[in-house]
């Protein structure tokens, strides 16, 4: 199973932010080395070492932190894109 927060099958209710809002996403990819992470925020760019990004890879064991600034209001899908990680959850 994979899951975001401890999460799994989707039951994530989502974040809040608020517009011009500074949010910093801390990234951690758990599992063995074949886990193979790519979270996407649909709707929202992030800067990682003063690149724009709205998807990044995430190895087993690794971190990164991302930050993002909302710049219009509404709600947006945060997922992997790995196929095998939307089908188990």
């Amino acid at each position: 199973m994979h899951g975001i927060n401890g999460l799994v099958y989707g039951n994530n209710q989502g974040y809040s932010m608020r517009k011009g809002e500074r949010v910093r996403w801390p990234i951690l990819g758990m599992g063995i080395e074949a886990d193979l992470h790519s979270p996407h925020w649909h709707g929202a760019t992030l800067l990682h070492n003063g690149h724009c990004l709205d998807v990044t890879e995430v190895l087993s064991a690794a971190t990164k932190t991302l930050d993002m600034q909302p710049d219009v209001k509404g709600m947006w899908m945060y997922h992997c894109h790995v196929n095998d990680h939307i089908k188990l959850g």
